[in-house]
């Protein structure tokens, strides 16, 4: 009882009345070390930025989850499957195992169509490492059935210096995937065609 009572006459004393109560005390400016430096202000504004080459060339693996694995295991089928938010509706094509509009975990796969009408095109003209020959277009399209687009090159369009875009391109354009003849499960087993299939 004795020692409780002497450590909150020491707590009170200690609290100064300037302070409020727990708050930490501020170290005087004794205690705070000396800082020398330069004054680089100058030289860093004129100093160029130094650019050192290299390629990182890294093989990896990773697992891309359940759903991801039905869509890729679909394309192997030559099928496209999304995820159905079975609380607003919503398809997702790829499929994602939550739906960020209504804030609930997606549990259902579904099937949807190979038609669907282009939503956003670009084409490419600079070419990078891996990539088709230039020019090539790439487009977004909403598959019959789905509320999302998906991404993939367009093929059958005449894109002449890729600087006019054709009629077949334009937005609400009608597209259809088309399969490779071996799909090995990967998103480059399909690209899209002008037209309905």
């Amino acid at each position: 009882m004795g020692r409780s009572w002497r450590w909150r006459q020491r707590a009170a004393e200690s609290t100064s009345s300037t302070r409020p109560p727990f708050s930490r005390p501020t170290p005087s400016d004794s205690l705070q070390p000396a800082i020398k430096g330069i004054d680089m202000t100058d030289t860093v504004r004129k100093t160029e930025t130094v650019r050192i080459p290299g390629e990182w060339h890294i093989g990896y693996q990773y697992t891309i989850g359940t759903f991801a694995s039905a869509f890729f295991e679909g394309l192997r089928k030559g099928e496209i499957w999304g995820s159905l938010c079975e609380e607003n509706g919503e398809v997702a094509v790829p499929p994602k195992s939550f739906n960020e509009q209504a804030f609930v975990p997606t549990d259902k796969l579904v099937q949807v169509g190979l038609n669907g009408t282009i939503e956003a095109v670009t084409v490419v003209t600079a070419p990078f490492a891996g990539s088709p020959d230039v020019p090539y277009a790439v487009v977004y399209v909403k598959l019959d059935g789905a509320t999302s687009s998906i991404a993939n090159y367009m093929h059958g369009v005449d894109l002449g210096d890729g600087t006019t875009l054709p009629d077949a391109l334009s937005i609400e354009s009608p597209v259809h995937a088309v399969f490779s003849p071996e799909p090995e499960g990967r998103v480059t087993d399909f690209w899209f065609e002008p037209g309905v299939a």
